[in-house]
C-alpha cells in the first residue's frame, strides 16, 4: 500500500504517541541518535495505552494524553520539542502543535537543576492514518539545541 507523505505525517504523530514508555512498563526504545544528556526521566505515561504484549495500541480517531516526569541536572531556559516516526527504516519528522515545552505544556521556565517536572501533550490520532506498527522518538532540547531527554516506543495503530 502506497503511502502519502500526510499519512508519514501522521505515523510521525502517532510515534509521538509511542515515544512513551507506559505505565504498563512496555519496553522503551533507545532514542536512535539523541540520548538523553540533561535529565533523568522517573516515567513515562500515555492514557489509554496498555498492552501487554508491549506495543502502545493507538486507536484512530481518539485523544491520547502524553505525561514525561523528568529532573533536569542543570538550569533550563528553554525547551523545544520535535517528534519523529520511524517507519520502514526511515526517520519521518512530524510537526507537533505545542513545541514549546514552556508554554501549554504544564512547565514554566526556566526549570531548576535537581527538581522534578512533569511534561504534559495531548496527541490526536488522526482517521487518515493507516493501520500501521511504528516506533515513535519524541525529543526535547534546551536553548542551546541539547538533547534534555529523549524517549521512544513501539506503537501500532489501529
Amino acid at each position: 500500500m502506497a503511502v502519502t507523505n500526510i499519512q508519514r505525517s501522521f505515523i510521525c504523530v502517532l510515534l509521538f504517541i509511542f515515544v512513551i514508555e507506559v505505565e504498563n512498563k512496555a519496553p522503551s526504545i533507545p532514542c536512535p541518535s539523541t540520548p538523553s544528556k540533561h535529565a533523568k526521566v522517573i516515567k513515562v505515561s500515555i492514557t489509554g495505552c496498555a498492552d501487554p504484549t508491549g506495543k502502545c495500541i493507538l486507536k484512530r480517531g481518539q485523544v491520547y494524553q502524553l505525561n514525561v516526569t523528568f529532573i533536569p541536572d542543570e538550569m533550563v531556559a528553554n525547551l523545544t520539542a520535535s517528534v519523529h516516526a520511524i517507519w520502514e527504516g526511515q526517520e519521518i519528522p512530524y510537526p507537533i502543535k505545542k513545541t514549546d515545552g514552556c508554554k501549554g505544556c504544564g512547565l514554566t521556565c526556566p526549570l531548576k537543576s535537581g527538581a522534578t517536572y512533569t511534561y504534559s501533550n495531548e496527541l490526536s490520532i488522526p482517521k487518515l492514518v493507516p493501520a500501521i506498527i511504528v516506533q515513535v522518538v519524541w525529543a526535547v532540547e534546551d536553548q542551546n539545541k541539547i538533547v534534555v531527554w529523549c524517549v521512544g516506543i513501539e506503537a501500532e495503530v489501529e
